[in-house]
């Protein structure tokens, strides 16, 4: 067996899942950057709007770091920098003044049509060429991969 039928088959027997989900989420990445660029937001702080309007139009600081799974010092720069370029308004909340409030400012609503047409050209180039059961079966498969990731990160087996 030559060196390269041997590399062929040590790499059959890794997946390569890890591998195709870190380019697919870089690409997403870089290019949800390039076509927000035009609005001065990146695909992190979308993801930030997007809780928000989860949550009917404001949300607790500390369940933006909860739902996003970053740390706090990250949730205070995306804020702070949204806050800076006119997207959100942050209060103090008035039930516990340790707590901050995020909700939207007057551009996100201004910008939220197009925000929300770029989502759905994003989906519409990942699934591209794949059936409704496929997307379905996808997610679910995806979902699965998620929740091993954080009982393994959890220390759980």
């Amino acid at each position: 067996m030559c060196l390269e039928e041997l590399n062929a088959k040590e790499e059959k027997t890794e997946s390569v899942i890890p591998l195709l989900l870190l380019k697919i989420s870089k690409r997403l990445k870089a290019k949800g950057d390039k076509d927000l660029e035009e609005w001065g937001l990146t695909l992190s702080q979308i993801r930030v709007l997007h809780v928000i309007g989860d949550h009917g139009g404001s949300v607790a600081q500390k369940e933006l770091e909860r739902i996003l799974e970053v740390s706090h010092p990250t949730v205070v720069g995306l804020v702070s920098r949204m806050q800076k370029n006119g997207f959100v308004n942050v209060s103090v909340d008035t039930k516990d003044h340790r707590n901050k409030i995020v909700s939207f400012a007057d551009k996100a609503f201004r910008h939220k049509v197009s925000m929300r047409w770029k989502h759905l050209e994003m989906d519409e180039h990942l699934f591209r060429g794949m059936t409704e059961e496929e997307i379905s079966q996808a997610e679910m498969l995806l979902r699965k991969m998620y929740r091993n990731v954080q009982d393994w990160d959890e220390g759980s087996e």
